[in-house]
């Protein structure tokens, strides 16, 4: 399945119709995803920003790098997957916006 096709199907989730306001009385689900968004895509930022400042020696001397890496990236990965697929639910097209891209440059270097 080709990437294009997976936010196709997502963007006909039943699900991602109501975020986007098109059944009655679900106007809410917009902003609730949206902050979701943002919250996940925060914690990706700030978990790889934990292990890159640990890896140039500047914090966490103490813990060993496998160390710290084993205890955040199950959260790394929990949170972009959030973070990846909130956007495209909300979203009536399927192009790349520059949030998708830099979330898959996040992907890259973990």
């Amino acid at each position: 399945m080709s990437f294009n096709a997976l936010l196709l199907a997502i963007r006909d989730w039943p699900v991602s119709a109501a975020i986007r306001g098109e059944f009655p009385g679900t106007e809410w689900l917009f902003p609730i995803v949206e902050t979701l968004h943002v919250m996940a895509f925060s914690l990706v930022v700030g978990s790889i920003a934990m292990v890159d400042v640990r890896l140039l020696g500047l914090a966490s001397r103490d813990s060993s790098i496998s160390r710290l890496s084993a205890e955040v990236l199950p959260w790394t990965w929990i949170s972009w997957s959030l973070a990846a697929l909130s956007p495209q639910a909300a979203n009536s097209n399927s192009r790349h916006t520059p949030g998708t891209i830099i979330l898959m440059g996040c992907c890259l270097q973990v």
